[in-house]
């Protein structure tokens, strides 16, 4: 009898731990980025649609990040998206969810692309820790032939997942890293990748104050990286940019040391 009960007790903790890391919702930054291959015969020169969202494994919509579409005909050019995201495959702005996301006309250009996702579903509730992947759709010229579709799995949890997936004809140097939050502020004997950004709004400088991190990034509302550069333990781990040169709006500031990266967003208004 005794054996029986220590054999119950063990089978209900195991299951309480189930449980517990099944409703584990570490909140966390996923930063994704990837330069596209060029392709000159788009809309008028290299016009192309794109969409970047959030999905659960089973394939179900979190988030989407950016959207860049829809007028005439091109209304019809993101269809896997659409319908994932809530709308119908011929219509891509009737009823999709756009929630927190950057959108905009066909994109002219063929340039890197970076999205972050802060592990939020569109209520901006944090979701469950598990398996989740970002997918990249994009059309050019008009033709079913000139359509990608790619997803890319990641874990979200308590753990970083840092990712370089292999290039492909249409998608090159491809990074992904899932980093879980653990602090707020800079802690200078830390050992840990913290990130701060000051002032925010800002007029035009930013100051952006790091700990343990290795580049920095700042990406503007298009997702388009206008700095990208490499960081030194010097000037106080102090970064400081002029973004006067450029228009108001919400800028992404992304620091990294190679395996965690950690983002945060500051409004430029002149």
């Amino acid at each position: 009898m005794k054996k029986n009960s220590t054999i119950k007790r063990i089978g209900i903790f195991a299951f309480t731990l189930l449980a517990l890391n099944s409703y584990a919702q570490t909140p966390g930054t996923l930063s994704f980025e990837y330069t596209p291959t060029s392709h000159p015969n788009g809309y008028d020169g290299a016009k192309h649609t794109l969409a970047i969202w959030i999905q659960k494994a089973d394939d179900s919509f979190v988030k989407t990040r950016v959207r860049y579409c829809c007028g005439g005909s091109t209304n019809d050019h993101l269809p896997v998206w659409a319908v994932n995201a809530g709308g119908v495959a011929y219509y891509a702005s009737l009823g999709t969810d756009i929630t927190d996301a950057t959108t905009g006309a066909t994109l002219p250009n063929f340039q890197m692309r970076s999205i972050t996702w802060n592990g939020t579903d569109v209520n901006e509730a944090i979701v469950p820790d598990g398996t989740y992947k970002v997918s990249v759709e994009t059309t050019w010229d008009h033709g079913s032939s000139n359509h990608i579709v790619r997803s890319f799995l990641f874990t979200k949890g308590a753990n970083s997942d840092n990712q370089t997936p292999a290039s492909d004809a249409n998608f090159n140097n491809i990074s992904l890293i899932w980093t879980p939050s653990i602090t707020n502020s800079i802690d200078e004997n830390s050992t840990s990748l913290e990130l701060l950004t000051f002032p925010n709004p800002s007029k035009g400088i930013v100051n952006i104050k790091y700990n343990n991190a290795t580049t920095v990034k700042i990406v503007n509302m298009l997702g388009e990286v206008i700095v990208n550069e490499k960081l030194t333990n010097s000037n106080n781990n102090t970064y400081t940019i002029d973004l006067t040169p450029y228009t108001n709006g919400i800028y992404n500031i992304i620091v990294s040391n190679g395996e965690q990266v950690m983002a945060k967003k500051i409004t430029l208004s002149k």
